[in-house]
């Protein structure tokens, strides 16, 4: 069976501040800076898998323009261009996922050899109130006014399920997964493209919150919301349970 690890990459804590100013890192790439760091070491580890940089850009954090746009609200920080977001070793993974938030296309790549790769455009507009990382604090409210759909009127949905594909899309994500489960549900008559379920950090909080507390059995809990997402009709999980996902992929059947 063919699998695919998506490769994300992580901000040492000491590099964190709760108004971005690590924005300001000369380097200008430490978004990504630990899935190239990695990427020799899961190739080398899980030979035969597929690897995907997961590459997922924020408003906050970068924008398709050609010099850095300063963030009105948080002074001192910028939304970088994408030259200083894409690494010289990127190119090594054999897809490079794209967050929908920014309208991006394959030619935001020519210039830095990845044209050879699988551009796979990942559309969700849907408010995520559960990435706790991204504080009102931290953002100043950008976030919350972007552009996004409305949560109380399913029937959006297809309409802009169809948009995203005349856009180009080549997956539809919905995101977070355990609120929007129904709207996964709904989509698979109206796209013929692939759906993906986002289970993001806030939600497998919550279960490792509960588990500490002896309020849930937290693998068990685990176990339940994957098959509620396969269940669904999502064709990929994305989550932050690889390694029990990977063995108890083995372990359902979903007709």
């Amino acid at each position: 069976m063919a699998r695919s690890i998506v490769a994300a990459g992580r901000l040492p804590s000491e590099r964190k501040a709760s108004r971005g100013a690590g924005v300001k890192d000369p380097q200008r790439h430490f978004l990504v800076a630990s899935i190239v760091n990695e990427s020799h070491n899961i190739e080398s580890s899980f030979p035969g898998n597929k690897l995907v940089a997961s590459n997922f850009m924020f408003p906050l954090c970068s924008h398709e323009g050609e010099v850095d746009v300063p963030v009105g609200p948080m002074p001192g920080c910028y939304r970088l261009c994408w030259r200083y977001g894409l690494l010289e070793k990127v190119y090594k993974a054999q897809d490079v996922g794209v967050n929908g938030f920014l309208q991006t296309r394959d030619e935001a790549f020519n210039d830095n050899g990845l044209v050879p790769q699988a551009i796979c455009l990942l559309k969700d507009k849907y408010p995520d109130i559960f990435i706790f990382s991204f504080s009102p604090k931290c953002l100043s409210g950008l976030f919350d006014k972007s552009y996004q759909m409305n949560l109380a009127n399913y029937r959006e949905a297809p309409v802009e399920t169809e948009a995203d594909e005349d856009e180009g899309a080549d997956i539809l994500l919905v995101k977070p997964a355990m609120p929007y489960l129904d709207v996964v549900w709904l989509l698979q008559d109206n796209s013929a493209l692939p759906f993906a379920a986002y289970q993001v950090s806030g939600e497998y909080s919550m279960i490792k919150a509960g588990g500490a507390y002896k309020m849930v059995g937290e693998e068990k809990v685990m176990k339940e919301l994957l098959l509620c997402i396969r269940q669904a009709g999502a064709d990929i999980t994305l989550c932050w349970l690889v390694k029990l996902q990977a063995i108890y992929a083995h372990e359902i059947k979903v007709d």
